[in-house]
């Protein structure tokens, strides 16, 4: 184990978590986009996805507004930050004389605040002054306001809706009339009518865009003179659930819908609503949380439910690049986290639904995603009628040096587990490549998955009598728990095509009792917790090669964690209970120290060992059971899990507000590349990317003749059109490449 005794440790909490909950302001110029999350303010480049920079608070970010060089920040107490954006230094704090600040809108070139008061009103503020820092009162709106985006604000008015009403209400100096009106819709026993409301509501160009939870956007045009009546009212319908949207200042609107897309409406000509299937995105890998426009409307910033961001040109609606965030998102409880053994740096967890991911909660980036049930992103519960989707999801999964094991099930009714087996696969840097080899169903619901999380298998090669090739496999195995206690070996069999079997010949059952908890295998040995019908606990050592049980212990009896010690200690099994933690020897079946502690859960895995309650992380001497060193977090966790970032200790803690790292205050996070993911490059790859670092102006130090302009041209258009990569590469090689003579 690795531990530093020196140097104290800080903790980090839920960076990057709920991206999407506030407006994003992105900057055309520098080409930066800076979102809100928690306590932080994350700056993204808008082209590459790179995320630039942190910026900490003491409380909440409700709003941000930007200037020529300078980011102002509104925090939940009533204050302003202003951060100087060409070193991230603050240049000074502002209280403003309200309670809080409960959001922030922008209106042109004006910004307004909106404070939630005792009573529960929602008044809002213009801030004015020389300085900014003066507060005028513009109106005081209801307390049955549900959400400050059921607030939309104008240069004279403001409209608010609750439910299915909307009210426009003039300033207290405006001479515009107040008016309001009832969209109500009957569906009958089709839909939930109490859901049937207005969930967003915006001002631009004195019109008003209102989206309906029926997936309808409606417009009302020339507010300030006709009011909200039913002879200005246009609607279309955008999707058939909840959406959300932006509105360019030209009235484009660009919506983001539960089924995974992003599509743009021109209602400039009717207010009819006009749109051409060229003008979308679709097949994200989550449905759409949350839709920013920048104030060109030349960038729009998407956030999906699964906590992704990504930068959308819009003129031609393509694809800039793809923010590297974390993906931790309450859209997707996190069923399970595991140190990956290949990587002790990374943690791997499911994320949105089917795929499981690789983190570094020291970057607070997610590095690598994988796709397990290689399907189709499916579209979100509707809100209006409950209705749906089936999807598959991973439930279970093992991570081992050689194979990813995976058992996912349907959201229906149907029982049957899929148990997928993903061989590891390297290639120059990268070790996060997956290659599936064998899906197998079963009727039976696996409750653990389990393997060996340290030895590499051999592998066995096969001479195949028809075409003379060899096939590769390996001894694998793995083990899975049902809810009968049946325990079952799954091995590599490279006669099968499918190169994985379920081994008939060797499963156990004791006593028909369930499987309370599990360890991985060591040396062909693992323990399985029992439990009878009088509620005591029994541990059974178990031999793989036969599945004979070696021994049985019964001296606790109310077990319910059993691991392997660290690597260093092959003989001694570590087991948890709610009131005793003990280190057991298996080579002479007994235990080597019994403590008495309660309400401690134990971890172990090949290089960490400690133990923990909700907030107290306890390292202990394996062999003697004495306490090393203890470490606590702020708050509760359900899960902890240990990692090393250069030959230091980390603790992640999981909890149900998201992630909370504890690291040594010498572990700096930087924005470096991870190495892992970079994909190897052939030779006209890195010829083409050495063609791209010169393309900007002043940069270039290659001659372009005119033989180049022409393969250029050659490798415009369609992929299907073009001429065959081996003629394509010669020519672009041949080409000029020349550097200038100096």
């Amino acid at each position: 184990m690795v531990l530093y005794s020196d140097g104290e440790f800080v903790e980090e909490s839920c960076i990057g978590a709920k991206l999407g909950d506030y407006p994003i302001i992105i900057d055309d110029i520098k080409r930066y986009a800076y979102v809100i999350s928690g306590k932080d303010v994350l700056i993204f480049e808008t082209t590459k996805g790179k995320r630039v920079k942190i910026l900490h608070h003491d409380a909440l970010v409700k709003g941000l507004t930007l200037t020529h060089h300078k980011l102002n920040s509104f925090l939940e107490t009533g204050e302003r930050v202003a951060w100087n954006l060409s070193d991230y230094s603050i240049e000074n704090i502002h209280q403003f004389p309200v309670n809080n600040i409960a959001w922030i809108y922008k209106l042109e070139s004006n910004t307004i605040t909106l404070e939630v008061n005792k009573k529960g009103e929602h008044i809002l503020y213009l801030i004015e002054g020389d300085n900014e820092d003066e507060l005028q009162k513009l109106v005081a709106l209801p307390s049955t306001i549900s959400h400050p985006d059921n607030i939309a604000v104008g240069s004279e008015y403001a409209v608010y809706t609750i439910k299915n009403q909307l009210f426009l209400v003039p300033y207290e100096d405006s001479k515009i009339s107040p008016s309001s009106i009832d969209i109500t819709l009957i569906f009958g026993d089709a839909l939930n009518s109490e859901r049937l409301k207005f969930s967003k509501v915006k001002i631009v160009s004195d019109c008003l865009f209102a989206a309906h939870t029926i997936g309808r956007i409606y417009v009302w045009r020339n507010l300030s003179t006709i009011g909200l009546q039913k002879s200005n009212k246009h609607f279309f319908h955008a999707a058939d659930n909840d959406i959300c949207f932006d509105v360019s200042e030209g009235c484009n609107v660009y919506i983001g819908t539960s089924h995974c897309a992003l599509a743009r409406w021109n209602l400039i000509n009717d207010g009819g609503g006009r749109w051409q299937s060229k003008e979308m995105i679709s097949n994200f890998e989550s449905p759409v949380h949350n839709v920013s426009l920048s104030l060109s409307s030349r960038i729009c910033c998407v956030v999906l439910e699964d906590n992704s961001i990504i930068f959308v040109k819009t003129d031609s609606m393509t694809i800039l690049c793809k923010g590297k965030t974390l993906l931790q998102s309450s859209y997707y409880p996190i069923n399970k986290i595991q140190v990956d053994p290949l990587n002790p740096d990374l943690i791997i967890s499911d994320t949105r639904h089917g795929s499981i991911q690789w983190m570094n909660l020291v970057k607070w980036q997610t590095i690598k995603t994988a796709d397990i049930v290689m399907e189709n992103a499916s579209a979100r519960k509707n809100y209006c009628s409950d209705f749906e989707t089936v999807r598959s999801y991973v439930y279970l999964f093992i991570v081992t040096p050689a194979f990813i094991v995976t058992c996912e099930k349907r959201t229906c009714d149907l029982k049957e587990v899929y148990v997928k087996f993903w061989r590891r696969k390297t290639k120059g840097n990268n070790n996060l490549l997956l290659e599936l080899e064998d899906i197998i169903c079963v009727n039976e619901d696996i409750t653990h998955l389990t393997g060996d999380l340290e030895d590499i298998p051999s592998t066995t090669t096969l001479e195949s009598k028809g075409l003379g090739s060899q096939e590769a496999h390996c001894n694998a195995e793995f083990l899975t728990v049902d809810k009968k206690g049946f325990i079952n070996v799954w091995k590599g069999d490279l006669h099968r095509f499918g190169k994985w079997r379920q081994d008939v010949q060797r499963n156990g059952q004791w006593q028909k009792t369930k499987v309370i908890d599990i360890s991985s295998i060591r040396k062909k040995l693992f323990v399985s917790i029992h439990k009878s019908d009088s509620q005591s606990t029994n541990f059974l050592l178990w031999s793989t090669e036969d599945m004979n049980i070696l021994h049985i212990n019964n001296t606790i009896s109310d077990l319910n964690t059993v691991r392997w010690a660290p690597k260093e200690y092959q003989e001694m099994l570590l087991v948890g209970s709610n009131n005793y933690i003990g280190c057991f020897n298996v080579e002479s079946f007994s235990y080597n120290w019994l403590i008495k502690h309660s309400g401690l859960s134990l971890y172990s895995d090949p290089f960490y060992a400690f133990v923990y309650n909700e907030n107290e992380v306890t390292f202990f001497d394996v062999m003697k059971g004495n306490e090393l060193k203890s470490v606590s977090f702020t708050s509760s966790q359900f899960e902890i899990v240990a990692t090393t970032h250069n030959n230091a200790t980390c603790l992640t803690g999981l909890s149900n507000d998201g992630f909370t790292l504890l690291k040594n205050s010498s572990i700096v996070e930087t924005n470096e590349e991870d190495a892992r993911i970079e994909a190897p490059k052939t030779a006209f790859s890195k010829l083409i990317e050495i063609n791209r670092k010169h393309t900007k102006e002043g940069q270039n130090d290659v001659v372009l003749f005119d033989n180049v302009r022409k393969a250029k041209k050659i490798l415009e258009g369609p992929a299907f059109a073009l001429a065959p990569i081996s003629q394509l590469a010669p020519l672009f090689v041949k080409s000029c490449l020349i550097k200038k003579i100096k």
